[in-house]
């Protein structure tokens, strides 16, 4: 289940709720600017037919990886307008249960990045 308040691009909302399979619910902010070097998990999300949609569910030992190593951007799947989405876990238990719980969860049809 994916909750969000985006409709469009100009008008992208600061975070985005998603569910685990465990039916807890998981939010993550909009990344906006520099990122932390604090891992964490990330989405990235794209408007289609109305809805959002997870393209990419992820997680890093560090945030600042994911925008240093273009994660999804060098994909050959993204598009301009995916927007990334984080939630910081320092603990990397945490963010490995958050991780599993969110892939076993969410409708497939996206890319998995484990960047541990």
């Amino acid at each position: 289940m994916v909750r969000s308040g985006m409709q469009q691009r100009d008008d992208v909302k600061p975070f985005v709720d998603l569910a685990g399979a465990s039916g807890e619910m998981y939010r993550f902010r909009r990344a906006e600017g520099g990122l932390s070097p604090i891992g964490g998990n990330f989405v990235y999300v794209r408007e289609e037919a109305g809805e959002t949609k997870v393209v990419c569910c992820g997680k890093a030992r560090s945030l600042v990886s994911v925008l240093m190593g273009r994660v999804w951007t060098s994909d050959e799947s993204a598009q301009p307008d995916d927007a990334l989405y984080i939630r910081l876990n320092a603990a990397s238990s945490t963010r490995n249960a958050e991780h599993e719980d969110l892939i076993a969860g969410l409708p497939r049809q996206f890319v998995i990045y484990e960047m541990e």
